[in-house]
């Protein structure tokens, strides 16, 4: 059963400067607004939220889906999997 996936909940959730260096560094895109100086949790995730509603459908589905496996991986289990990866990762030098 899917879940509903508020892109705006994440927005909320996930630091300005983390947000500006994703949609920046990995998707090249919402290059307009300077996330290091977006104060307010509330309107900052709405201006973000109304720039990504302007991007095409195609690159907000893949962009939802990737902030939507992060969400996912925001627990104690999530947490534990990241270390063994990084563990297997650092054995494998």
């Amino acid at each position: 059963m899917a879940r509903d996936f508020p892109p705006i909940t994440f927005f909320q959730r996930t630091p300005n400067t983390l947000l500006g260096r994703y949609f920046h560094e990995k998707h090249g895109v919402l290059n307009e607004i300077a996330f290091d100086e977006l104060q307010d949790i509330g309107s900052a995730a709405a201006i973000i939220f109304q720039a990504f509603s302007l991007l095409s459908e195609g690159k907000q589905a893949e962009i939802e889906a990737e902030c939507q496996h992060i969400e996912s991986m925001a627990n104690q289990a999530g947490a534990t999997a990241l270390i063994d990866e990084a563990t297997d990762f650092h054995q494998g030098d």
